[in-house]
């Protein structure tokens, strides 16, 4: 049979990575390997820029040794939307960057820090992270060995001020070494009455006079079902009498308690009460690190405390800064009257089979619980929201969480790390009631790939969301290491695109001196509106003809779009110089600034498996016609492989690496022929880069001739 000859088109590249398909199923549009390039939602390819410090950068000597580094973007400072600050953890300080708008972060260092000071008998907080959330203007950091706080930031002054915030619960566990039963009324008189009982009374809403009313009118004392204001006569008077007493009937139905307001970390029940010697309850040293804003109030989880490690505990809604630690109801359970729970109570949330929970985050509809064992997800019973009287806490996926670090907020919704893989939570309207559900973004296409990526490194593993390219990028580490210096240092970079869920990989050079630790957007950073009184040449105001003074408005800063920031250190005398980076508009060096000459990376891709002979016939490619987009000079180098062919040297099955430039930036695409010799029944195509220049790759046609029989 006759050779056939055919000619196939390849102009797009739009799936990314992808890892989970054979040699004989490998989808189109996909690559098998890449590492420092871009894939477009235009289908092409191109290289990435650099990284390298921000222009005009400046620097900040922090210690970082053996130190935890954490970075949050705090939004909505002091009530003004167009306020951001970034914040930067290292160690047990807090430090604030302002930019007026200019995207650049270094030199916008502020004097100001805020300590985390730990509580008594807890470990130094230096080697762990703290976590943040911001709402009504303030900061809310937690660490599991701090208090938690509450930090103001004066705009004009540039200080930050930091508030410790003390949680307060309503006792409704009580004394738990009560000996008697519900309905039992010990034979006692007060002076001689068992202390824990007598503290659970008075937690129950009775006084100590009622209870000597009591005392002097019976030879026993009131059971833990007995509710003191039951025991009044027709004038709404307390009394003891036998009559008054055998009118009641209180059954074994627990009376209402909560009467006192306790510390959550010491529940100091000694102090409320006045009775010595009673067991009080605390968490040690543990405090909550876990915290999240959600329907005007804070929420607080995550203390590594047994009985309080799967509590979730929420503030009433806020509307003074009294209330950030007001977990409890306002109301007096006890009372005769006032006793509801208003739909504005704080309170606490339960979940016993959470195990250990790690993040908390708001999405639309409710808020979503990330725990060891598994997603949880709290809103409105009836869809109108959350109230303290007024829930539905559902759990929506056996998904375990392993850290926190790796969430990213993509338009409202959370995107993480855990072991296995890669997951969003996705919400949908049911009737009245949001419902969630958690969904694999790397299951079915990257899970490979993602599995080679220690579960040590994916625990610290962090990133952001550009909503302007509509891209996740996530730092994180291709070694595993236990040393907590080098837990920080990041080498790779993870992009995801939301449009087209196509992944794709970056290396960050290591020059050995750059660390990379974190990773940060520029959104919305710092653009005020400025109101300028217009004044004459005398300096005095001009006023219009209706006599009001004519004001004009400006914004400061630059109008650049949305893109990511980087954490990075060096050794500088025996401490570190800690700066911020980019990536570079049109350099193809990584971190030249810092010696004037920089690292070379290469950046490649091999495509899939194309198999014109149906894997059974051979062919030859006779052409390959190569198209590049020519925004400026493109160079490259670009060869096939034949027949699965790992490497070139020992198999003779990759053909020449052919140099490809173009620098006629008078046309808007280039094209070069190209012969790429072999054959066989399977052929790909690889392009990587060359030193100091882009590559821009929009696609390929090729004339291809297949052998007429096996």
């Amino acid at each position: 049979m006759p050779q056939q000859t055919t000619v196939a088109v390849e102009n797009s590249f739009i799936k990314g990575l992808v890892t989970e398909a054979t040699g004989m199923n490998f989808p189109e549009q996909a690559v098998t390997e890449t590492f420092d390039c871009i894939y477009a939602i235009d289908g092409s390819v191109f290289r990435r820029t650099a990284f390298d410090f921000e222009p005009n950068f400046t620097t900040k000597t922090i210690d970082r040794s053996n130190k935890a580094i954490r970075e949050y973007l705090w939004q909505n400072v002091s009530g003004d939307g167009n306020v951001t600050v970034p914040v930067l953890q290292v160690g047990n300080t807090l430090y604030f960057y302002e930019t007026n708008g200019t995207g650049i972060f270094s030199t916008g260092a502020q004097t100001t820090t805020v300590t985390l000071t730990p509580v008594s008998g807890a470990p130094a907080p230096d080697a762990v992270e703290a976590q943040f959330t911001d709402g009504n203007g303030y900061l809310i950091v937690t660490h599991p060995y701090c208090e938690p706080m509450r930090i103001a930031y004066d705009i004009a002054a540039h200080t930050a001020t930091a508030t410790n915030i003390i949680l307060q619960i309503r006792d409704f566990e009580g004394a738990v070494n009560d000996p008697y039963a519900i309905d039992f009324r010990p034979t006692s008189t007060l002076a001689a009455l068992d202390k824990y009982h007598h503290y659970n009374l008075l937690n129950q809403g009775w006084t100590d006079t009622n209870l000597t009313t009591w005392d002097t009118a019976q030879t026993t004392m009131p059971s833990n079902s007995d509710v003191m204001w039951r025991f009044v006569d027709s004038t709404n008077t307390f009394t003891a009498t036998t009559a008054i007493i055998n009118s009641v009937v209180s059954g074994n139905t627990p009376a209402p308690n909560g009467h006192y307001v306790l510390n959550l970390a010491n529940q100091d029940r000694i102090t409320a009460s006045g009775i010595a010697a009673l067991v009080n309850t605390t968490t040690g040293f543990q405090r909550p690190s876990v915290c999240a804003f959600f329907a005007g109030r804070v929420f607080y989880s995550g203390i590594n405390f047994t009985g309080f490690n799967s509590n979730i505990y929420f503030t009433q809604i806020i509307e003074n800064t009294m209330q950030y630690g007001a977990t409890y109801q306002q109301n007096d359970p006890t009372s005769p009257t006032l006793f509801d729970i208003l739909p504005s109570d704080g309170g606490i949330l339960r979940i016993p089979e959470a195990g250990t929970i790690f993040k908390m985050q708001t999405i639309p509809g409710g808020l979503a619980i990330f725990a060891a064992n598994g997603v949880w997800f709290l809103t409105g019973s009836q869809g109108v929201g959350f109230t303290a009287n007024d829930y539905a806490l559902l759990k929506i996926a056996d998904v375990p969480t392993i850290s926190d670090t790796s969430f990213v907020n993509v338009n409202g919704y959370p995107v993480w790390w855990n072991a296995e893989g890669i997951y969003t939570v996705e919400g949908n309207q049911t009737g009245t009631l949001t419902q969630a559900t958690v969904k694999s973004l790397t299951w079915d296409t990257f899970k490979t790939f993602y599995n080679d990526i220690p579960v040590a490194s994916k625990r610290y593993a962090r990133g952001f969301f550009d909503k302007t390219e509509g891209q996740i990028r996530w730092i994180y580490r291709s070694t595993s290491t236990s040393e907590l210096n080098k837990i920080y240092e990041y080498d790779r970079v993870l992009n995801y695109n939301f449009r087209t869920q196509a992944f794709y990989p970056w290396t960050i050079s290591d020059n050995t001196q750059v660390k990379v630790h974190g990773i940060l957007s520029t959104e919305l950073i710092t653009r005020p509106v400025i109101v300028n009184n217009v004044i004459d040449n005398s300096a005095n105001n001009v006023i219009d003809l209706s006599s009001n003074q004519v004001i004009a408005f400006s914004t400061s800063g630059n109008a650049d779009q949305q893109f990511d920031k980087y954490i990075v250190s060096y050794p500088s005398g025996g401490s570190f110089a800690f700066t911020f980076a980019e990536r570079t508009v049109n350099t193809y060096r990584d971190w030249f600034k810092f010696d004037n000459f920089g690292m070379n990376y290469t950046s490649y891709l091999i495509t899939g498996f194309k198999l014109r002979g149906e894997a059974i016939r051979r062919f030859t490619n006779n052409w390959v016609q190569i198209f590049s987009r020519l925004l400026d000079p493109v160079s490259y180098k670009f060869q096939g492989i034949w027949d699965y062919a790992k490497t070139g040297s020992g198999t003779g099955r990759w053909s020449t690496n052919q140099f490809i430039t173009h620098t006629n930036t008078n046309y808007s695409n280039a094209f070069r022929r190209l012969k790429v010799r072999g054959h066989g029944t399977s052929l790909q195509f690889r392009v990587s880069s060359v030193d100091n220049a882009p590559f821009d790759i929009i696609g390929w046609s090729t004339l291809q001739s297949i052998n007429g029989a096996p």
